[in-house]
């Protein structure tokens, strides 16, 4: 459980370390999740999106080495995602 004389930036990036370990697949574990962690619900909940109840898209984009997991934003420069890579097992992000 989380001091309550804990910073915010320790309350983040506890949840970010959660959402990392194990990043949820399916509905299921994203429940399983939020359970485990109801102290941090509020950061960990917006990690992960769900569409109806579905986490994982059924048509996964990838480029190379990049899982593709969601639009961040575009501009004059190009577009970034949010991106899985791989081979190092890291949440990225990728200009494209």
């Amino acid at each position: 459980m989380t001091s309550p004389n804990a910073e915010p930036g320790d309350r983040l990036e506890r949840a970010l370390e959660i959402f990392l370990a194990s990043p949820p697949t399916t509905p299921a574990d994203a429940d399983r999740m939020l359970a485990n962690h109801q102290e941090l619900r509020d950061l960990l909940e917006p990690m992960f999106e769900r569409d109806g109840a579905e986490i994982a898209a059924a048509d996964e984009q990838v480029l190379g080495d990049y899982r593709l997991v969601r639009e961040l934003g575009r501009g004059g420069m190009g577009v970034v995602y949010e991106a899985w890579q791989r081979s190092l097992d890291r949440r990225v992000a990728v200009r494209c």
